[in-house]
């Protein structure tokens, strides 16, 4: 089920089919919980080294990967408390593995996040990390943000929290019917989930509904690992294994509580976001990740791209999103900004995802003006937080803004004789 959800997923296809860091991000994040769980909960100690090092692999891959350093460890702290309780068998939370492992971990931890080169500054991956104090303060304690969280990871995975509402009061069903067993398999990765999300809430105010990539396959598997529990409850019942009238009281209730909440969540705190679109949009074709999902945009893509010639060159401040309309970039247009301040060049002269060339200097632009072919500039609002002042204003100095709507702006550069200018305005 949740591997059919995830196929289904356009946030999920679009950057499976781009060169970025989410589905490797995802593999080793799904690797640590299964390893956690077989572990240190199921007692293999083959996995318990495994999990260390599928941690490390993840915080290696992004630095948001770091909420796994707290989530699994209260995870299985939690687990075990509850495990304990239930009379459920658990393994022994220490061996030689579990301390390499740790050493292992300790020193990714130090290098990626305390210790830096001298004079060395984070990579284009890492400005989209979000350390804790990225963006003002040490922690968000904002609960009215929290719940702008909640509506991204809606974005992200249209309905979801209605499948999460079901796997809850399925939850609540079987520790009332006692199978203490059975719920085991779906506390733990709903603990697991539980606390990353928290530590999404902490790590930052910025919302994006990528920064719950890392999550995303354990989400639909709670999501649908509680769907599937709760049919198997009833299909049970159906069978007389187990006592109908305690599906009256139990099932039909809960189901009916967790419509009823829904529901209501959905008028009261969701008015403004149109579900038929959402999921349209979440599960149709894959159009952008769901950053600029817009008719608009498309439609100015859509006259580009009849627009540019084969000998033009093309310069984005966004090669992501570029890319994928025209499926060509010639230059992306991005300057390393300094933590202290100011902006920079970047050791390496290409783009770590796509290796186009980049342009992080105002030197290389003016090169440009020498150009026998056309020049385009795209630039979304990508140009004011990672393009100096001194070169937006050489931009708009020197190049024709032939459109913008206020998200996306085209400039043309015409530094021949015979260069005449073209309309792309959509129509």
């Amino acid at each position: 089920g949740a591997s059919v959800l995830l196929v289904a997923l356009d946030m999920q296809t679009f950057f499976a089919t781009s060169p970025r860091m989410y589905m490797t991000l995802q593999f080793f994040t799904m690797l640590a919980v299964y390893s956690a769980w077989r572990g240190y909960v199921k007692g293999d100690k083959r996995f318990m080294l495994v999990t260390f090092l599928a941690v490390s692999a993840a915080i290696l891959t992004h630095v948001e990967a770091g909420i796994l350093i707290v989530s699994i460890p209260a995870s299985i702290v939690i687990f075990t408390v509850w495990a304990k309780k239930k009379s459920v068998s658990l393994s022994p939370l220490y061996s030689w593995q579990s301390v390499v492992g740790a050493v292992v971990l300790i020193s990714v931890v130090f290098f990626r996040y305390v210790y830096s080169i001298p004079g060395a500054m984070p990579t284009i991956s890492d400005h989209g990390g979000l350390p804790p104090g990225a963006d003002g303060g040490i922690l968000n304690l904002d609960l009215t943000n929290w719940v702008s969280h909640i509506f991204q990871l809606e974005r992200a995975f249209p309905f979801g929290l209605s499948l999460m509402l079901v796997s809850l009061f399925v939850v609540i069903m079987r520790a009332r019917m006692r199978e203490s067993g059975a719920l085991s398999n779906l506390i733990f990765p709903l603990l697991l989930f539980t606390i990353s999300a928290i530590g999404i809430f902490l790590n930052t105010s910025k919302l994006q509904p990528r920064l719950w990539m890392f999550v995303l396959p354990l989400y639909a598997l709670v999501a649908s690992y509680g769907v599937a529990a709760l049919f198997k409850v009833l299909d049970r019942a159906r069978r007389r294994q187990i006592d109908r009238r305690r599906i009256g009281k139990l099932v039909l209730p809960s189901v009916l509580a967790a419509g009823i909440m829904i529901t209501v969540g959905f008028v009261v705190l969701v008015k403004d976001i149109n579900y038929y679109e959402l999921a349209l949009e979440g599960y149709g074709p894959s159009c952008s990740g769901l950053t600029t999902c817009d008719d608009s945009i498309e439609a100015f893509y859509d006259v580009l791209r009849q627009k540019i010639k084969p000998e033009d060159l093309i310069i984005t401040t966004n090669s992501f999103f570029t890319y994928y309309n025209l499926g060509r970039v010639d230059g992306y247009l991005r300057e390393r900004k300094l933590k202290e301040g100011g902006f920079s060049t970047f050791d390496d002269p290409a783009d770590e995802y796509y290796g186009i060339p980049l342009i992080d200097t105002k030197a290389e632009l003016e090169d440009l003006l020498n150009e026998e072919r056309r020049v385009w500039v795209i630039a979304d609002q990508k140009l004011y937080r990672f393009v100096s002042s001194e070169t937006r204003i050489f931009i708009q100095e020197n190049f024709t803004a032939i459109y913008s709507d206020g998200r996306i702006t085209a400039y043309e550069g015409c530094f021949y004789a015979s260069c005449e200018s073209v309309d792309i305005a959509p129509q």
